[in-house]
């Protein structure tokens, strides 16, 4: 008899596991985003620095209506930012200061589905210009 009621316990176990795990595995809605604006994590590669990952977050310019600030740029700090101009499907950054008297410029493509952006931009302290490229992405 207890040999039965363990059959019974095992052979249901069976049946429930795989139910289980089916039903788990349900697929994440994917985000639909409308603007460039929201959170990134962004990771950039210079020949001189290597690669660094950290997040940046883009916001509108209420008063502007091409406008953005990208703050913590370049990793320079979360009260650290550049203003960047959008035109059509690419972001321009145009030789302004910030930092420890850093100026940069450049220009990144954003994908479509705004979910990615493609810099290539540059650093200058008043001696040296370096080279930068960094992905901004989400999900």
């Amino acid at each position: 008899m207890k040999m039965k009621k363990k059959y019974r316990i095992k052979a249901s176990l069976l049946l429930l596991v795989p139910i289980l795990l089916a039903a788990s595995c349900e697929e994440k809605q994917a985000t639909t985003y409308t603007t460039v604006e929201g959170l990134y994590v962004c990771n950039e590669r210079s020949a001189h620095a290597g690669v660094h990952n950290y997040f940046v977050e883009i916001d509108k310019v209420s008063t502007q209506e091409n406008l953005y600030i990208i703050d913590n740029f370049h990793n320079a700090g979360e009260n650290e930012f550049v203003y960047a101009e959008l035109v059509a499907d690419t972001l321009f950054i145009n030789s302004q200061g910030f930092g420890n008297f850093l100026s940069v410029n450049g220009k990144g493509a954003v994908s479509g589905n705004f979910k990615r952006v493609e810099f290539s931009y540059y650093t200058f302290d008043g001696v040296v210009e370096l080279d930068y490229y960094a992905t901004f992405e989400r999900e």
